[in-house]
């Protein structure tokens, strides 16, 4: 099956990478307008989100759950996704001893088909698998941070590749350093198997709100105290979207896809922080809500599109705020900042900022009511400056949204 090719992400000089919405290969990965101040890493989402999808007769799609996934069926061919990107909680420590490596939570009873549910065991695997693995979770305390050092390493150094042709074996994955989504979810599997994670490859369709789709395919990885957890490599690590649908069956008819429709979809899920293990480009769900840097959020009210820029901590960040009007910086360190404002007639509003380490902030402009009189969007003077702190539970960032570099010039201002 063939997967997408993660998002790019060229490092940048600077330890900033501008992340704004653009297109990618369709519309089925979405993530916030956001900056992420470590170019480094990916980005950490939180929330909620779920889709309704007509899905025709002769695709084997069955209901399942796992924790942070639900497919329900519905009447008249309809289903319904609910995903929940909060954060895991997960406390099994690693290494598992005899007894943790075994699942104490009760699973589902709907199993995939012919998926391989048993990992591989340490002693089966190939040496240059274990020798990997061993490497990778070198001084990880937890069963969460061992699965995130495995499936970061899988995004920063396998590329995607789409060449039937080429084996992709976990091993010839390894030595070849690329793959499509079959080959980076085998040696995804393989590492963690070594380490006596369990894990398995889960075949399904990605949906389109546009109305395509797409066959993929991604991991399910079990944790002890939680159960099976989605999580496509190159991706999206701990979660994945509510437009992934699991196939109950490895074979499908090739009019498989035909009928396929999305019908709606709802979504509070938005960046939140950093997510420093995987990728630039890639979504992660996070293990804890502690925030590890500063975010600030950018708000005009009504929707106007425009742009924002930050100055500070010898750095210039700058980000479209699009059809929404906002866009959110994320991973920012503590110290004082200056926000500037463009609105489409060319007029700006600047603020002074000191954001405090780890703090998440929402800078507001909202028009002044004048009675008897309708605000314009293109009054700046009209929009006055409002604040207030986000709570760890409030997503930052409106979805759907992609990933991408931007990398800026203060000329360009």
């Amino acid at each position: 099956m063939a997967g997408q090719r993660r998002p790019g992400g060229g490092r940048c000089r600077l330890l900033v990478c501008l992340v704004f919405v653009c297109a990618l290969v369709g519309s089925w990965l979405v993530a916030p307008r956001a900056l992420a101040a470590d170019s480094s890493g990916g980005l950490a989402v939180a929330g909620t989100e779920s889709l309704q999808v007509r899905i025709p007769s002769q695709l084997p799609v069955e209901p399942y759950a796992n924790w942070g996934y639900r497919l329900e069926r519905l009447p008249g061919g309809e289903y319904r996704v609910s995903v929940s990107a909060e954060a895991l909680r997960s406390r099994v420590a690693f290494p598992l001893d005899s007894q943790g490596s075994r699942a104490v939570v009760e699973q589902p009873k709907e199993r995939f088909g012919n998926m391989g549910a048993t990992a591989l065991r340490p002693a089966a695997a190939h040496p240059e698998i274990r020798q990997l693995s061993v490497a990778l979770s070198s001084g990880a305390r937890s069963h969460y941070q061992a699965v995130s050092r495995v499936l970061g390493w899988v995004s920063r150094n396998i590329d995607y590749r789409l060449d039937r042709s080429q084996s992709q074996a976990a091993v010839s994955v390894l030595h070849r350093r690329s793959a499509y989504c079959t080959g980076s979810a085998r040696l995804s599997v393989a590492l963690l198997g070594a380490l006596g994670i369990e894990a398995r490859e889960v075949p399904g369709v990605v949906v389109e709100e546009s109305g395509g789709a797409f066959y993929h395919r991604w991991i399910e990885v079990l944790y002890p105290d939680r159960g099976w957890v989605f999580s496509d490599p190159m991706h999206h690590h701990h979660y994945v979207p509510a437009t992934y649908l699991p196939l109950a069956a490895e074979q499908v008819p090739s009019s498989g896809l035909e009928g396929l429709e999305v019908i709606s979809r709802e979504a509070s899920l938005g960046v939140v922080d950093v997510f420093g293990t995987a990728a630039p480009g890639v979504l992660g769900r996070r293990n804890e809500e502690a925030q590890q840097a500063a975010a600030l959020r950018v708000r005009l009210r009504p929707q106007t599109p425009g742009v924002a820029w930050i100055e500070g901590q010898g750095q210039r960040h700058r980000l479209p705020l699009g059809e929404a009007g906002e866009a959110t910086f994320v991973g920012l360190e503590a110290g004082r900042y200056r926000l500037t404002v463009r609105w489409p007639s060319g007029e700006e509003r600047s603020a002074e900022l000191l954001l405090h380490s780890a703090q998440r902030r929402l800078v507001e402009w909202v028009p002044k009511q004048i009675p008897g009189e309708e605000a314009s969007v293109a009054d700046a003077a009209r929009y006055p400056l409002s604040t207030r702190s986000f709570t760890l539970g409030e997503p930052l960032g409106p979805p759907p949204f992609v990933l991408a570099p931007e990398v800026y010039s203060p000329a360009e201002r």
